[in-house]
């Protein structure tokens, strides 16, 4: 596991520092005041809501990584780090873009716990009907859409659980354990 504190001694220095591969919900908010306070700008949904960001997620999210590369590649410049989604959501690319990034997955206390605040909150916008929210949803399509990382089953709380271990151990798995911190909010500011 890594510390941010070896973030800024990397030898080969890449664009992107940090990219979050943790679920929403799992304190990224927080970890995204730590993240600035230590290393710049991080990127968050807040950023997408507060950019404008939308349109260009949502068109991730229905087209695919290769023909958004470039343009989400731009919008991300400024930043020193990702956090949450829209981001998470191509943790794997950014990864791949950004080799020498570090990894930090963000995590609950159990899957229950997120799952709930998941069902009450981001996928109740999901769901809304309402216009207003048509780019939101689209932006988060492709975690919950038939498509989207829970293949539009994340009502089904068995599936999803499947899911989300199969999500975490994934990350576990393709991040070497020298650039990959797992970490949970509750842990407080220390481990970052």
């Amino acid at each position: 596991m890594t510390d941010m504190a070896a973030i800024g001694s990397t030898p080969e220095r890449c664009d992107l520092l940090l990219i979050g591969a943790g679920f929403p919900r799992t304190g990224t908010l927080s970890i995204r005041t730590a993240i600035e306070a230590k290393l710049g700008p991080c990127h968050h949904m807040q950023v997408a809501f507060q950019k404008n960001e939308l349109a260009t997620w949502a068109r991730l999210s229905e087209r695919g990584w290769a023909s958004q590369k470039e343009e989400v590649l731009q919008l991300l410049s400024p930043y020193a780090a990702t956090i949450d989604a829209p981001t998470m959501m191509s943790w794997k690319n950014l990864f791949e873009t950004f080799p020498n990034a570090k990894v930090l997955l963000s995590v609950r206390d159990s899957f229950d716990q997120w799952y709930q605040s998941v069902l009450a909150t981001v996928y109740v916008m999901y769901k809304n009907p309402r216009s207003d929210l048509k780019l939101l949803r689209k932006t988060v399509e492709s975690m919950f859409g038939s498509k989207g990382i829970f293949q539009g089953r994340f009502e089904d709380k068995k599936f999803a659980r499947k899911i989300y271990t199969d999500f975490i151990e994934d990350v576990k798995r393709t991040v070497p354990e020298s650039q990959l911190l797992i970490y949970n909010v509750k842990e407080g500011w220390g481990p970052l």
